[in-house]
């Protein structure tokens, strides 16, 4: 009888990169801005419009830090961000 192998452990699951709603990739320290919705997946209406930094990226959420709520940090789904684009013109 042969000895046993000692079995491979299956590669940890490598976690899919955030996209915001326009699948614009979205990473930690990134300007977001809370698309505007009427109170869907869990964020209130009024924080449509506001805009932040990602404090942390979770398992299926997104901890954002607004600018006008800098001490409440608020979790939402990455679906109702948009990334921020800096400065220039379009054209």
């Amino acid at each position: 009888m042969s000895p046993a192998r000692p079995r491979k452990k299956a590669p940890a699951p490598v976690a899919a990169p955030f996209t915001d709603y326009r699948d614009e990739l979205i990473a930690v320290g990134d300007r977001v801005r809370i698309a505007p919705t009427r109170t869907r997946r869990g964020v209130p209406a009024y924080l449509g419009g506001e805009v932040g930094v990602i404090a942390s990226l979770g398992r299926s959420k997104v901890t954002v830090v607004l600018d006008r709520y800098p001490d409440r940090p608020w979790v939402v789904p990455p679906d109702v961000l948009g990334k921020v684009r800096l400065g220039g013109s379009p054209a």
